[in-house]
């Protein structure tokens, strides 16, 4: 009888405890929804702009991303686009030229920095007459509204920092491992819509002239990863970093799963860099939703349909799903994946947790964590 009474308890200690996350998940999820919504209205804006796009070798729709960028709806007289590569036989060069976009080449400024940042530094430092610097991947190609979106909110002089997030476009006949990528780029756009969690992605922002001043420079110079210096910048000068929740910038993905593996364990290995919390926040999290979306399988068939309240998070989270996804890569493989997805980010928590190195283009950097 004892025994049969301590279960019940701890049965509805459990029940309790679920539902306390379910509540604060819904909370959660209401605040957040509610300040998406919120539009805000910027003044007239047209600065100066120099859109600068690093690239080393020919990605995959290289010309496509440098023809969007070229024909955005912006004053023709008001920006100027302008690659840095490493060296004259740098394969994007025959794009690049073929186009008729102008180029620098990158110089030896660091020896820790990434290439990338070694790129942006040189033109930071070459182009210092322009109001606003815009930075974006050579692997992406942007809306014809781009550049407009991405720095209007810049008016407001509270806002350091404008950046938005890619959508991972399948193209051609998207395996499985494409479109995983596809989903699991979804949580960037989480990220991105908590004030607390954003973070400025550097294959698509903008800063005004004199954000990165001598000091600011000189850090960013020695950087691995653009993204985390940024958003580490801004936070120190007090600055918000604005999300431009609108989808106006799309990277072509096709992937293997040896790509996606390898991919995703960078990117989770970077985010460490930020901060070491990322790690014990992520699996706690990851663990959390695995127990909660179980329970509530298991107190359904066990106990009755009231506890389908504890699948509210999976059935809101296909919602959201599917309302981001574009009507082409809609199916049911997609709510497969998203089954799969907490699996699949905890997998890549433990396995860029003791990481020392990550390759990135071709080369290998060290981490210090």
């Amino acid at each position: 009888m004892a025994v049969a009474v301590l279960y019940q308890y701890i049965f509805y200690i459990y029940i309790g405890i679920l539902s306390l996350i379910i509540t604060v998940w819904a909370g959660f999820t209401t605040f957040t929804t509610i300040k998406i919504r919120k539009k805000p209205k910027f003044k007239k804006y047209d600065p100066k702009i120099i859109v600068i796009m690093p690239c080393k070798g020919a990605d995959l729709e290289l010309e496509k991303g440098l023809k969007s960028i070229l024909e955005q709806d912006y004053p023709k007289d008001r920006y100027d686009l302008i690659t840095v590569v490493e060296s004259e036989n740098d394969p994007a060069l025959k794009i690049i030229k073929r186009i008729g976009v102008k180029y620098i080449l990158s110089k030896n400024i660091c020896t820790k920095c990434s290439g990338k940042v070694r790129s942006l530094t040189a033109a930071f430092t070459k182009f210092r007459s322009y109001d606003v610097f815009v930075t974006v991947d050579s692997d992406a190609y942007c809306k014809r509204d781009w550049l407009r979106s991405l720095v209007e909110p810049l008016s407001n002089k509270k806002i350091g920092v404008t950046t938005t997030f890619p959508y991972f476009n399948p193209i051609g006949k998207a395996n499985f491992w494409t479109k995983v990528k596809l989903v699991w780029g979804f949580i960037g756009n989480g990220l991105m819509e908590n004030d607390i969690t954003r973070f400025a992605w550097g294959g698509s922002m903008a800063f005004r002239k004199g954000f990165l001043d001598g000091k600011s420079l000189k850090i960013f110079s020695e950087a691995l990863s653009d993204d985390i210096t940024i958003s580490n910048i801004a936070k120190k000068k007090g600055l918000d970093i604005f999300y431009v929740n609108k989808r106006i910038i799309y990277v072509p993905s096709k992937t293997d799963f040896r790509e996606f593996k390898e991919w995703s364990i960078r990117q989770t290995a970077l985010t460490f860099i930020a901060d070491k919390r990322v790690f014990s926040y992520g699996v706690a999290l990851c663990l959390i939703n695995m127990v909660v979306f179980l329970s509530g399988i298991i107190l359904t068939f066990e106990f009755g349909y009231i506890f389908l309240i504890f699948l509210l998070p999976f059935f809101y989270g296909i919602i959201r799903l599917m309302i981001r996804v574009e009507n082409k890569d809609r199916g049911p493989m997609l709510i497969f994946i998203y089954l799969l997805l907490n699996y699949i980010y905890l997998i890549n928590l433990l396995a860029a947790k003791n990481k020392k190195t990550i390759t990135w283009r071709g080369i290998t950097y060290g981490l210090e964590q």
